[in-house]
């Protein structure tokens, strides 16, 4: 039996990205984990994105699983700075608007 590599298939044409909040839920205001929330990605529903209080203010955290080697490993990956960034400006959003 002969093995066989496909190389994958790339193409040009540009997707343009939606980005739907479809759940958000606050926590106690007295920790750095602020709201859970999930949202959808062309049609793909994401769940478990996290906001959080860091250092330098509030950011989204993607869903992460934790490895054998007790390690956390992202569970999705985005696949442009760009996308991060819309995705983290409407959840961020999402999040003002409920807690004012």
């Amino acid at each position: 039996m002969s093995k066989t590599t496909v190389k994958p298939k790339e193409t040009e044409a540009k997707v343009k990205t939606t980005i739907t909040v479809e759940r958000i839920h606050k926590m106690d205001a007295q920790q750095s984990l602020k709201a859970f929330c999930d949202i959808t990605i062309n049609g793909v529903t994401v769940k478990g994105l996290r906001v959080i209080e860091g250092a330098n203010g509030l950011f989204v955290s993607l869903p992460s699983d934790k490895g054998n080697d007790d390690k956390w490993y992202p569970s999705i990956k985005l696949q442009t700075k760009e996308d991060y960034q819309l995705m983290n400006t409407i959840v961020l959003e999402a999040y003002s608007e409920i807690v004012n």
